[in-house]
């Protein structure tokens, strides 16, 4: 009995991560990369517009309400080897995320090169009390998995960008 319920479970389980690595919706919209392989869900590859440059300051996350923080970054999180981490200038003043930012980014008016000089996270009543913008997001967009995003991401998605098909190739999330 045990021996038959074991596989039959494990099929189950790998069905339903499978079935969330990769959006049917993405997959309509032709996504630019091919989807993830692996059973694990892998980051996606994020490009937006916001209404102004927030792309030295530090991005949060908040709750849908835009009322409490729901996840935040350590000063370790925004650098590598001591220097900051930065979204990717597009054309037209896209950006490519390369935090994992989502509709509900806001932004803290501490500066990253601030922010990496930090010994500890600060307490989320500071962090909500720095809030600069809670809906900067004119536009974003999710252009497939990250991980398969190939050495010439930055040309690709700027050739979207300049072909006005960034829309209809990625899905639009906000």
């Amino acid at each position: 009995m045990y021996s038959k319920v074991i596989p039959i479970s494990l099929f189950a389980i790998l069905g339903v991560f499978q079935g969330c690595r990769f959006s049917k919706e993405t997959a309509a919209k032709g996504s630019l990369f091919v989807p993830n392989n692996s059973v694990f869900p892998a980051p996606h590859l994020i490009v937006y517009k916001t209404k102004k440059n927030y792309s030295q300051f530090v991005p949060v996350i908040l709750n849908a309400e835009k009322n409490t923080l729901v996840s935040y970054p350590s000063p370790a999180d925004m650098q590598l080897e001591g220097k900051p981490i930065l979204p990717i200038l597009l054309r037209q003043k896209y950006w490519m995320d390369v935090k994992g930012i989502n509709k509900n980014v806001a932004y803290l008016s501490i500066k990253i090169e601030d922010f990496i000089k930090l010994d500890s996270v600060p307490s989320t009543a500071y962090l909500m009390g720095k809030i600069l913008e809670k809906d900067p997001l004119l536009e974003m967009c999710d252009c497939g998995i990250k991980e398969n995003d190939g050495p010439n991401v930055e040309m690709n998605l700027n050739r979207l960008i300049l072909d006005k098909k960034l829309k209809s190739t990625c899905v639009v999330i906000k």
